[in-house]
């Protein structure tokens, strides 16, 4: 035992170093042994030692652990006193070296006769390879905690997928009644049937040529739900270098492909920091300092990260009139939920910006937030445009007058007001007589000179609370909102078409102008918005046909036709569509031979509201709205099928006449219907005739010529209507 301790004689060491060469080479392995006496001072310690510890025998002069150990020296001494007395003490500790250097040492305590043995065996790679396995073990952990990340390990020797949890929510497997342990084929049946063999061939590939890959597939989950995913995949090979297994990773990237994106968004995030339109800027809520404020900060407030440090808060540069809603929207911070709002602030030179404001909390494990991350972004001049574009949206440029879509908006919140009670306002509709003259003599500048001098005018006799909007071109509409009877709304029309028409002074030019106003009420005239923009465009053509410089007020029994012709042209669609109309079969009979030479067919529409209606209350109604070709095809349709049936059942048949607009025969394609129709049906063409009027002949259009000639071709007869009327003296 002595031959492996050096003694504090210089004698002893000597016969220490003189031993066999053997016991030197040992030394370079063995751990460092030292022996201490019962005061724990230091009797003697191998070359392991001081080699490993760089300390020599006269340097330990105090007990070893003032010297020698770091950290609690008590926990040292408890444990060399009980070594003292019989008894063997192990235990991990950090030592310092000469050179001040920690290590990490298990220490074993050996009593023996008045001494004790300390066999110090250096743990610090030891202690690291745990601490980076125990990293390790929490990586995975973590990784096992991700919702939309498993991990798997492939046996490729006995052809087993080893899955994390996260396998049972990615294909949305139960996991009570499956397991995640998979072969290859039976997982590739989870992969969409188009992608399988990619999969299948990477795998392969990996496995024979020992590189690990990186591949996007779809999946189909139990549901049937298809999602894409990541995998990447890596070899594990065994001492000899042989494949044993892949180990990897499966991420839904349905929503977002994360791994492609960080280093994009690491890269945008630096653009952003150096951009001087874009502050960042970031504060650590739990000491309230601010961690950084980034270049856009100091140029979009006029503030440094100096001016934050010294004490400047955010809410003090907020604009008052802001500052509520903005303490308002800060609440959803501590429930973790991102802030994104705008909202003016007052910089340091005293201008108002409007900012763009996007907050992110985090939170601690206890759900406080510790920080937040804002950023900012000046949107002045958007806010500036949009003010223009909603300006533009809801006013008329050249007069500033409310636009058509600014006063349906009145005229709406005005009906929702007045619904509840008796009070009535007129809507009055004015139209500039004989305006395209005056632009097209004068010009479109004296023109638009006239449009703005008129509002102006108009206001002299509307109360502050009336509203005047124009509509388009020379047409203006007012909401007088109180009237106290038919007669002061007169009066007050009278006042306003005499005001008008005194002279307009532009330019060089004395002009003179006359309006027409038609005007409605509410609510004997309508209680909706449409229905009162449809009255007062009635009442203004009544004004118009009365005579320039008059008015028409419209009464109960004008909006009730009003109302009539309305709901024809809103429900003949539907009607047709739906097959409500009728149509009837008059006969032509020969008044000398008594025989049936023909037949007319004639259309009803039996309307649920207004009961039967002839062609003279809805077909006008039907060309207004671009109804009539529907109209018209519908009854071809319906009396080739009444005579295909008349001839199936052996019926005698005689010609049918049918009235067409004039309209078709402005479509080329029109004959080929009619064709087309008599084909499919089987009947004869001359079974058919088209009743025309004679105005028709006289367009010699091109397409009209080609029409009806292609319908001679077809064979089938034209008969003129009304004929004497109109031109008929030209044929």
């Amino acid at each position: 035992m002595k031959s492996l301790f050096k003694k504090s004689k210089v004698r002893w060491a000597n016969e220490l170093l003189t031993d066999e060469d053997m016991i030197l080479n040992i030394y370079d392995h063995i751990d460092a042994i030292a022996k201490f006496d019962c005061n724990g001072q230091l009797i003697s310690y191998n070359l392991a030692f001081e080699k490993q510890f760089g300390y020599a025998i006269h340097e330990f002069n105090e007990s070893i652990d003032k010297i020698f150990y770091e950290g609690n020296s008590n926990a040292i001494i408890n444990y060399f006193e009980k070594a003292l007395f019989g008894k063997t003490q192990k235990f991990s500790t950090v030592v310092k070296t000469k050179d001040g250097k920690r290590i990490d040492v298990h220490i074993t305590l050996i009593p023996a006769e008045k001494c004790v043995f300390a066999i110090i065996r250096n743990i610090t790679v030891f202690q690291k390879e745990r601490k980076e396995l125990n990293q390790l073990k929490r990586m995975l952990e973590t990784l096992n905690k991700l919702k939309h990340i498993c991990n798997f390990y492939y046996d490729a020797i006995n052809d087993i997928h080893y899955f994390s949890n996260q396998i049972f929510d990615l294909l949305k497997m139960n996991a009570r009644h499956e397991q995640p342990t998979l072969s290859l084929n039976h997982y590739l049946r989870y992969v969409h049937p188009e992608d399988r063999e990619m999969v299948r061939e990477a795998t392969e590939i990996a496995i024979k040529e020992k590189r690990s890959f990186q591949i996007e597939y779809r999946m189909v989950q139990k549901d049937q739900s298809i999602i894409l995913v990541q995998e990447q995949t890596g070899i594990i090979l065994d001492k000899k270098g042989n494949v044993e297994g892949l180990v990897g990773f499966i991420q839904n990237i349905t929503d977002h492909n994360l791994m492609k994106d960080v280093l994009e968004k690491e890269k945008q995030l630096k653009e952003i920091y150096n951009n001087p339109d874009v502050g960042i800027w970031a504060l650590d809520k739990r000491y309230n300092k601010t961690l950084k404020v980034s270049k856009g900060i100091e140029c979009i407030t006029g503030y440094t990260k100096e001016d934050f440090d010294n004490g400047l808060q955010w809410n003090s540069i907020v604009h008052e009139e802001d500052l509520d809603e903005y303490l308002k929207n800060l609440k959803a911070l501590k429930e973790g939920n991102i802030v994104h709002h705008e909202y003016r602030i007052i910089n340091k030179m005293g201008d108002r910006r409007w900012i763009q404001d996007y907050i992110i909390p985090n939170l601690d494990e206890h759900g406080d937030v510790i920080r937040l991350d804002r950023v900012i972004t000046d949107v002045t001049e958007k806010k500036v445009l949009e003010e223009k574009l909603k300006y533009m949206a809801n006013y008329d440029l050249l007069t500033n007058l409310p636009n058509r879509k600014n006063f349906v908006a009145e005229l709406e919140n005005l009906i929702k007001e007045y619904e509840q009670s008796k009070k009535q306002f007129a809507m009055l509709r004015l139209d500039i007589n004989s305006f395209k003259f005056i632009n097209n003599t004068l010009g479109n500048e004296i023109g638009d000179e006239i449009l703005k001098q008129l509002p102006k005018r108009l206001k002299y006799y509307l109360s502050p609370q009336d509203f005047v909007a124009r509509t388009g071109g020379d047409e203006f509409i007012l909401l007088i909102k109180e009237i106290e009877s038919i007669d002061a709304l007169k009066e007050k029309i009278k006042q306003i078409t005499n005001f008008l028409n005194d002279p307009f002074f532009v330019k060089e030019y004395q002009l003179y102008i006359t309006v027409s106003i038609g005007a409605c009420i509410f609510p004997e005239n309508g209680t909706t918005s449409l229905e009162l923009l449809r009255n007062s465009s009635v009442a203004l053509q009544k004004a118009v046909k009365e005579g320039k410089g008059t008015y028409h007020i419209l009464s109960h029994t004008n909006s009730i036709q009003s109302y009539k012709n309305y709901s024809i042209g809103r429900d003949l669609k539907k009607a047709i569509e739906n097959n409500e109309l009728e149509f009837y079969i008059q006969p032509r009979v020969d008044s000398t031979t008594k025989q049936i030479t023909g037949a007319e067919a004639l259309i009803r529409w039996r309307h649920p509201k207004w009961g039967l209606l002839l062609p003279g209350e809805f077909i006008s109604i039907a060309e207004e709205n671009g109804l009539i070709t529907d109209l018209d095809n519908w009854v071809i349709k319906g009396i080739i099928a009444k005579i295909r049936e008349w001839k199936k059942y052996r019926i005698k048949t005689v010609p049918i006449s049918i009235n067409i607009s004039p309209i078709h025969f402005m479509k080329p394609d029109w004959p080929d219907f009619l064709a087309a129709e008599i084909n499919k049906s089987g009947i004869d063409p001359n079974d058919i005739e088209l009743e025309i009027t004679e105005n028709i002949l006289l367009d010699n259009t091109v397409v009209v010529k080609k029409n009806l000639n292609k319908l001679k071709e077809l064979g089938l007869k034209l008969v003129l209507d009304d004929f004497g009327k109109g031109y008929s003296s030209l044929l």
